[in-house]
């Protein structure tokens, strides 16, 4: 499988999935601040990167379908790849970064 082609197609592919991984970075690191829930939120925050990836993948679908075979299947595990590293760097993330998001921090400080 090759990536060779439409070089433009490719680079606003992955840019769009890494920016559904800031997007839904920052949605759960709202929505944790907020409610102080984590295990609900980073959920949600995964939904939200499994929704957008999914777009991002209809529209390699949709743009690259009647070019080459060999780029398409490439795209679409490049797509699945990146999935994979973006849900487990957001999960990641998140757990480390539990405590702030949370705010035990300040709290523990406090008493």
């Amino acid at each position: 499988m090759t990536l060779e082609g439409n070089n433009s197609a490719l680079i606003i592919y992955i840019i769009f999935i890494v920016l559904a991984l800031a997007a839904s970075y920052f949605s759960g690191y709202k929505m944790i601040k907020m409610t102080g829930y984590f295990g609900s939120q980073v959920f949600l925050a995964c939904v939200i990167n499994l929704f957008l990836v999914a777009c991002a993948v209809f529209g390699w679908f949709l743009g690259v379908w009647g070019s080459s075979e060999a780029l398409f299947y490439g795209g679409l595990v490049l797509g699945g790849c990146l999935f994979i590293v973006s849900e487990a760097a957001l999960i990641t993330t998140m757990y480390l970064r539990r405590d702030q998001l949370q705010g035990t921090e300040e709290r523990a400080e406090e008493g």
